[in-house]
């Protein structure tokens, strides 16, 4: 799913915070494709059998991705309580103050310095989990110098957006004291929906080419199933992922004008084409499912929960070890660092609920693309093969589905996909 829920929860709760608004490439996998005609001909087989070795290969990969990614997580709160309890982020504030008279230009600055630094204190883990890890296992198709643009353009649009959010938040706190929690949680609403609207077109390009799809096979079978379905577009593209990586996906996303669907050439090269309408009807269902939106409904109760965590307890910190943070108000800039951690951990205990939705969500789009196409022997081949070609782990376990999958375990999807029939 495109617009995963732990992921519309992250980036509508930190853009609504302002504490940080990190755009990696990797999440915006758009690409344009190179994928000729033929294609997308017959090459289903759905006695793909995937390896011991295989296996193992994925399991430890998945292992060291996850202790990478909790490694990231810590990496990001040490550093904010360091800014925050050594009296750094107040030292900087009071610098910045001295240099700029205008309390919109201090907060904007503030933030440009706290995300270069962030940046600049992340990178060498950026590089590994992005560049040096996903080359071990084959993942990445991008030499040095064009994954460190990609990177490099993910942090600039991450701060030409994450700029004026801020500027927005810290008006808001300050014109609403108190009550600055409900004015967040009803601006992360037109947040959300504004960068739906504006990713297809202006973030997307930045990172890929896009154009028509050229297959008119595969074309003519996509618009069949979107008729059905009700969906009204004639926006379909394919983009050139096999630059970046091996990854595989295909999505629809978009609101309103901007509403298109996207294929992936890695897709188009080396899936048969029942394999593709099954992908393209799972995607399809979160469309007509709803799913993006109820995403973002689930989403702002994200971030008026997560509000309300860091309105109760950043005064009670700030009540205890106001000497040493040298802030008192939260509408202080100084205390971005500390709502930023607060945040990182509120986010760390809400994932397992997010991804619990998410995956309920991914289930019922597999359901609907087997009862729309009746494809069961494509769904399985095309499962089999995302763990082949994306080195991904077939059986994880319940406890770490439970934690760390935003979609059902691939043996469960298999299972299901071979079991379900009809009604």
């Amino acid at each position: 799913m495109r617009y995963k829920l732990s992921l519309i929860t992250s980036i509508v709760l930190l853009a609504s915070t302002c504490f940080m608004f990190k755009i990696e490439a990797a999440s915006l996998h758009l690409t344009p494709a190179v994928a000729q005609s033929e294609s997308a001909d017959n090459r289903q087989d759905d006695r793909i059998e995937i390896t011991p070795e295989e296996e193992q290969t994925a399991r430890e990969r998945a292992n060291w991705g996850r202790i990478l990614l909790i490694s990231d997580a810590l990496l990001a709160m040490a550093l904010f309580a360091a800014l925050a309890f050594t009296g750094l982020s107040a030292r900087l504030k009071t610098l910045l103050a001295k240099v700029f008279r205008r309390e919109n230009a201090v907060v904007a600055i503030y933030f440009i310095v706290f995300l270069l630094l962030y940046a600049a204190v992340s990178f060498p883990l950026d590089f590994y989990r992005g560049y040096i890890f996903r080359h071990k296992y084959g993942l990445s198709n991008q030499d040095f110098a064009a994954w460190f643009y990609d990177y490099s353009v993910g942090q600039l649009v991450g701060l030409a957006l994450g700029v004026p959010i801020v500027l927005l938040v810290y008006f808001g706190l300050r014109k609403t004291a108190e009550r600055w929690w409900i004015w967040v949680t009803a601006g992360s609403v037109p947040v959300a929906i504004f960068l739906m609207l504006i990713a297809p077109v202006f973030i997307a390009p930045l990172f890929n080419k896009f154009e028509p799809l050229r297959d008119e096979r595969v074309k003519q079978e996509i618009l069949s199933l979107a008729k059905i379905e009700g969906i009204e577009t004639d926006d379909i593209f394919q983009v050139d992922a096999s630059r970046q990586s091996r990854a595989i996906n295909a999505y629809v996303n978009g609101i309103g004008a901007t509403k298109r669907i996207v294929l992936y050439d890695t897709l188009l090269n080396q899936f048969s084409i029942d394999e593709i309408k099954f992908v393209m009807a799972h995607e399809m269902g979160h469309y007509v499912l709803g799913h993006v939106w109820k995403g973002i409904f689930l989403a702002v109760v994200g971030v008026l929960l997560g509000s309300l965590f860091v309105h109760l307890t950043f005064h009670r910190i700030v009540r205890k070890h106001k000497h040493r943070l040298g802030f008192d108000r939260i509408t202080d800039v100084a205390g971005m660092p500390l709502i930023a951690l607060l945040l990182s951990i509120y986010l760390s205990f809400s994932f397992p609920f997010a991804n619990t939705f998410s995956r309920r969500y991914e289930h019922q789009a597999d359901e609907y693309a087997l009862r729309l196409t009746g494809l069961n022997e494509a769904a399985v081949s095309t499962f089999k093969k995302l763990a082949r070609i994306n080195v991904g782990e077939l059986d994880p376990g319940p406890i770490v589905e439970l934690i760390f999958y935003t979609h059902p375990s691939l043996k469960n999807r298999i299972e299901f996909a071979k079991s379900y029939r009809k009604i």
